[in-house]
């Protein structure tokens, strides 16, 4: 392998992708690191720190998930806009992709470019990444819900809103807690006061026991 190669940037993997939308995602819940129009100063760093603890093999820093970000906006409003605006060729909602008369879409990609090669492939981070880029500009503010939304749409929306407001989301924590091997009712507790929102967020995505007392254990060594 040459040295070129060797420095050459990682393609990022699908898993990979599913995962840092999803931070993403949680960071757009919270609230606290919205801004007008974005994310607050420093929201990278926060990300680099919670996507290495998740996947600590993947090397990707800041600047690699800034760039990563980039790409998938772009793509994700070109699709936006195809999607809201597409003529002659259409939106598969349900598939995420675009759907209708190739030679048209063809075309039309040459005046947008980001849209190349999407013809027909699936884009499955679609949605989260309206949530988090679009719909706040759509609707001024996530809480005023458009007219149209309908009841299903609007519970689901009011319970991952509930889910992520400080005062829900330790409700079930110490239980959850003390069912962890090695993790002691007393740490339980200990844990339960002094976790962040962001840290019981990543706990509760934790499926492995292992993995939930490897970090629960490094929490309690901070403290």
């Amino acid at each position: 392998m040459s040295t070129s190669d060797k420095n050459a940037p990682r393609r990022w993997t699908g898993k990979e992708d599913e995962l840092l939308v999803k931070l993403l995602l949680d960071m757009n819940f919270e609230g606290k690191w919205k801004v007008d129009g974005g994310f607050k100063s420093g929201y990278l760093t926060h990300l680099e720190k919670f996507f290495s603890e998740k996947m600590p093999k993947s090397g990707f820093n800041a600047s690699n998930i800034d760039s990563r970000l980039s790409y998938l906006k772009k793509k994700f409003n070109a699709l936006l806009e195809i999607k809201n605006k597409g003529s002659g060729f259409g939106w598969d909602d349900n598939l995420k992709m675009v759907t209708g008369d190739h030679k048209l879409f063809e075309e039309w990609s040459k005046s947008h470019k980001e849209a190349k090669g999407m013809f027909r492939k699936p884009f499955p981070l679609f949605d989260d990444l309206e949530e988090i880029y679009a719909k706040d500009r759509a609707t001024g503010m996530k809480s005023a819900m458009p007219a149209d939304r309908d009841d299903e749409d609007l519970s689901h929306n009011a319970i991952k809103k509930s889910y992520r407001s400080p005062k829900n989301i330790k409700v079930g924590l110490r239980e959850e807690l003390g069912r962890v091997p090695g993790i002691s009712r007393e740490n339980a507790l200990s844990l339960c006061v002094k976790m962040t929102e962001d840290e019981i967020v990543i706990f509760r995505d934790l499926t492995d026991d292992d993995e939930k007392y490897d970090f629960l254990r490094r929490k309690l060594e901070k403290f």
